[in-house]
């Protein structure tokens, strides 16, 4: 004889138990998020640019990924509560029907009752949403560290003058100035 899924009451308010908010699902400007995957590329005729924007650009994606990262804690928060919610409430459920006479239910099939919980699942899509964005960011960030350096490499390769374009050397500088200056006096 196979068994229907208990139906969920809605959830009494009594002073022991409290109200659980669902996390925000998106909380993230994937506007932005665009904005700092363009900023990634680098022009190599405005290095200093690109280095002045790279400290903003990973400030950035690191404080939207550490938000994210806390909503995805309390996403998992939210589903491990969830989840006891809905086991106590299956499991009060077939106790009752064991008590009328019907088979004992067993662990396996508790558990199946709980995933199936409509709560669990919604707490269960929110909490995979957050983590492929958590996902997204971290990769994002990984991106930043990697382009800076690329920078210093590219910066180090311009000064060494590997495109043909050599930066003038600031002992170079020096001793044309000093040679301008004894032309000068003499």
């Amino acid at each position: 004889m196979k068994r229907t899924p208990p139906e969920r009451a809605p959830a009494k308010s009594t002073p022991e138990k409290r109200e659980r908010a669902p996390p925000v699902p998106n909380p993230v400007d994937d506007e932005l998020y665009g904005e700092l995957e363009l900023a990634l590329r680098i022009d190599e005729n405005a290095l200093d640019e690109a280095e002045i924007r790279q400290v903003d650009c990973y400030h950035e994606a690191s404080k939207q990924l550490k938000f994210l990262i806390s909503r995805r804690d309390a996403a998992k928060q939210h589903l491990a509560e969830a989840e006891a919610e809905a086991y106590l409430h299956v499991k009060g459920h077939l106790e009752k029907a064991e008590a009328d006479g019907k088979k004992k239910a067993t662990e396996n099939e508790i558990k199946a009752y709980v995933v199936q919980d409509r709560q669990v699942r919604d707490a269960n899509a929110t909490l995979l949403a957050l983590s492929e964005q958590v996902g997204k960011w971290q990769a994002l960030v990984s991106s930043y560290e990697q382009r800076s350096y690329a920078l210093k490499d590219l910066a180090a390769l311009w000064i060494a003058g590997y495109n043909g374009a050599r930066a003038p050397l600031v002992r170079d500088v020096n001793r044309e100035a000093l040679a301008a200056e004894r032309r000068r006096r003499g």
